[in-house]
């Protein structure tokens, strides 16, 4: 939920920054999500390719970390002094790899609910996962929203989030880790 809540200022964000405070225009925002939803097929065929590994432990951490650093690097990308190609070109690689992150994430999380969770509770444990995560989403809209328009760049909130991206990780590692080790100790019975 809380990735959730921080990944809304992608959709809120990206758009007002370029468009209002950058004075880019609607085509590079166009680009950017072009290159935000190649990266999210991207992963999806390489999870296809690669899903013999099964280190979860990996394919959680990883992805989150990766996502607070990327957050971090679009935000200094919106704040540097670059053309519109400049941010173009930077903006798309690291739209592409959010994709890639999110993507992986997103993938790892439901394949584990799907192969954990009893085939009796999956509808309800799915439905309330989807539930919670969507009923996030208005309070983002509405928290990003308001902060995008009273800062004066917005390129800060982009770093802020992606440190509080980090933060939220490190704070949470060893609760995944001991989750994960409890749940592989009683799958094994």
């Amino acid at each position: 939920m809380v990735v959730n809540f921080l990944f809304t200022a992608l959709s809120i964000g990206l758009p007002f920054i370029l468009k209002n405070q950058l004075d880019l225009g609607n085509t590079i925002v166009g680009y950017l999500n072009s290159a935000f939803s190649f990266g999210m097929l991207a992963a999806s065929l390489l999870m296809g390719f690669f899903s013999k590994n099964n280190n979860l432990k990996t394919k959680l951490l990883v992805p989150l970390l990766l996502l607070g650093f990327e957050f971090g690097i679009l935000g200094l990308g919106l704040l540097a002094p670059f053309t519109v190609k400049g941010v173009g070109v930077i903006g798309s690689l690291v739209m592409f790899c959010i994709g890639v992150t999110i993507t992986i994430l997103n993938i790892t999380c439901n394949v584990r609910l799907q192969t954990t969770v009893p085939t009796k509770l999956l509808g309800r444990a799915s439905s309330l996962l989807m539930v919670a995560n969507t009923a996030v989403n208005p309070l983002g809209v509405l928290f990003f929203t308001f902060i995008f328009q009273n800062s004066g760049n917005g390129g800060f909130v982009f770093i802020i989030n992606g440190t509080v991206m980090l933060f939220y990780t490190m704070i949470m590692t060893p609760l995944v880790m001991r989750g994960i080790k409890n749940e592989e100790k009683y799958a094994e019975k």
